[in-house]
């Protein structure tokens, strides 16, 4: 979330933008840390199965809810979800 905001925020890209490059940056991390957790053995792979489906439907209407939001509106509804993250952190 923090990448998102710095491009936003210091390289002054659209939030849009913002959103889809993080998303990008994120694939080569996830990668190395998955192999890396498989290597250790801590990985659930039945709650692999059970979420993968899940999330590759929600990241198709995620990025579906980018092409019907404003980015004003998307800028909200994303301020909206990091302060309901800090607080379930909390």
């Amino acid at each position: 979330m923090e990448s998102i905001e710095f491009m936003r925020d210091e390289i002054g890209e659209n939030i849009k933008v913002a959103i889809g490059t993080s998303l990008a940056v994120i694939i080569p991390t996830a990668l190395m840390g998955s192999f890396k957790h498989y290597q250790q053995g801590n990985i659930n792979w039945q709650v692999v199965l059970a979420l993968v489906p899940l999330a590759v439907v929600g990241g198709f209407l995620g990025a579906k809810l980018t092409s019907v939001l404003h980015a004003e509106q998307l800028r909200r509804a994303f301020g909206g979800f990091m302060i309901l993250v800090g607080v379930r952190i909390l």
